[in-house]
């Protein structure tokens, strides 16, 4: 018998609130200026907020125009990690805004447009994977808020694709993808959080999570997801979206999966925008209990949240309540 989901939609005022379905702090990127060509300059901001919407620092850089924008975490005590995937550099920032370390994970590196540098933050440390163009092996990192490193070790794939974290923080999962002659080679691996090697399966994720129980992994990209059987080291269900939807988030909510779809997003002001939104909810063996249309309209933000132990949807300034 298929489960009946009831879906409740409520606005919440503002973008940062006490009652935000995410508490903790958090930073917001913002950029200024027109540059437009070389030699002109943009300004990135990276603006830290408390747990009561609080703004308590910025750290702004200016950036040629034509470099990609460097991305940024936060700790749960407020600290930044700012990270410049083009120059290979990290940068650690105090919870009052001042520089307290910089890092270069792959050492003298020079500015390349092809690395990739992931990261996942927990608590008060962040697991980093960087990948080089031309190296066979990724970097693996656990530093601390701080910047210290308390583990470094090379991992197979060429291509860093994601990094997830569980929520007790003791598994990690690593996707990378490589070109081996001409196969096309992908792998997630898992390792626990002194970095001990688990297992692997041979998929590649963007995004992920792991169970409560942490014996199942469920790793997707835009278009697909797949569900592993860690201890096995088994890959139980795949599923592939049709070429004009994407997957904007995916869960894993008790013995469900639950993920959103959208048709191709919309390019509006330089932002994208996610439209025609499905909620899909599938059992363990990856078979459909129910797909159910959102509201409409479009939207930038479009992902799950979690408040009070309840499943919820964010699209930007709604919250949709699955119960």
């Amino acid at each position: 018998m298929k489960k009946v989901f009831v879906i409740f939609v409520f606005f919440m005022a503002g973008s940062i609130l006490a009652g935000d379905p995410v508490p903790g702090w958090k930073v917001e990127t913002n950029k200024s200026g027109g540059a437009s060509k070389t030699g002109e300059n943009n300004q990135v901001y990276f603006e830290v907020y408390n747990e009561k919407g609080e703004k308590v620092y910025s750290v702004s850089k200016s950036l040629p125009f034509d470099v990609p924008y460097p991305s940024a975490s936060i700790f749960q005590a407020g600290e930044l990690m700012v990270v410049y995937s083009f120059d290979g550099v990290i940068e650690f920032y105090n919870n009052k805004g001042e520089l307290v370390n910089t890092i270069k994970p792959n050492y003298n590196t020079k500015p390349e447009f092809e690395r990739s540098i992931k990261f996942a933050t927990l608590d008060d440390e962040s697991v980093i994977l960087v990948s080089e163009p031309e190296n066979y092996f990724s970097r693996l990192l656990i530093v601390t808020s701080d910047g210290r490193i308390n583990i470094e070790k090379d991992i197979e794939g060429t291509n860093a694709t994601g990094v997830v974290i569980s929520e007790s923080g003791n598994l990690i999962a690593t996707g990378t993808y490589s070109w081996i002659d001409t196969v096309f080679l992908e792998q997630t691996n898992f390792f626990d959080n002194e970095g001990n090697f688990i297992g692997k399966v041979p998929l590649s994720f963007t995004s992920g999570k792991f169970n409560a129980e942490e014996t199942e992994f469920l790793g997707f990209t835009n278009s697909n997801l797949f569900s592993v059987d860690i201890e096995d080291e088994k890959i139980t269900w795949t599923k592939e979206l049709q070429s004009d939807q994407v997957i904007t988030d995916a869960t894993i909510d008790g013995d469900k999966v639950a993920y959103i779809t959208s048709e191709l997003p919309t390019l509006k002001d330089g932002k994208w925008y996610y439209s025609r939104l499905e909620l899909e909810l599938v059992n363990d063996d990856g078979e459909e209990i129910i797909s159910k249309k959102l509201p409409d309209g479009l939207f930038e933000t479009v992902e799950f949240t979690k408040y009070d132990n309840t499943l919820q949807i964010n699209l930007d300034n709604k919250q949709v309540k699955v119960e």
